[in-house]
């Protein structure tokens, strides 16, 4: 779903895509909790768990800062007729085997299928990404982000995304 120029995840794909983020902030408040009375005294923050805490707090905030911001979607200005647009996409997606997952007036979501090799332990490449494509009159809104249902381990990313995006954004050149 697209509002305010971002993707709108469910409370169910939002755990999945701040799954790192949470889990370090939940890591972040037992080590702040280790240590914690309710009459709070100020050398409560010389205790190492308690700096630990802070520490990966701070990481789990940075991490969801920075996953928020992959939710907005890039724009560019349309040089060609959206029927024109919509057969290279097409053209596009049967080449890459892409699958279209939605389809309505002004909005694509495709969803790709990669076969990212598996990891040791729980990381893994991406086994395959969803984009985002919305038509707002002659600006094209588009977005590539890993697929929640087909990455379960934490993803490392190598770009796939990106390269999709610039797949995309190429579109238009006559």
């Amino acid at each position: 779903m697209i509002v305010r120029n971002k993707i709108e995840l469910s409370f169910r794909e939002k755990l999945k895509y701040y799954r790192v983020s949470l889990g370090f902030c939940t890591i972040a408040v037992f080590c702040l909790f280790t240590n914690f009375s309710f009459n709070l005294s100020p050398n409560y923050f010389t205790y190492t768990s308690s700096k630990i805490g802070l520490i990966i707090l701070g990481i789990a905030l940075i991490l969801y800062i920075r996953l928020n911001q992959k939710l907005k979607f890039k724009k560019k200005r349309l040089n060609l007729d959206k029927t024109l647009f919509l057969k290279k996409l097409n053209a596009l997606t049967k080449k890459h085997s892409w699958e279209i997952y939605s389809q309505i007036e002004n909005s694509i979501i495709l969803k790709t299928n990669s076969n990212g090799a598996n990891g040791r332990f729980f990381l893994s490449k991406s086994y395959g990404e969803i984009i985002y494509i919305f038509f707002d009159q002659q600006i094209l809104y588009y977005r590539s982000i890993f697929d929640f249902d087909k990455n379960f381990q934490i993803t490392i990313p190598t770009g796939e995304n990106i390269f999709n995006e610039k797949l995309i954004s190429t579109l238009d050149k006559v």
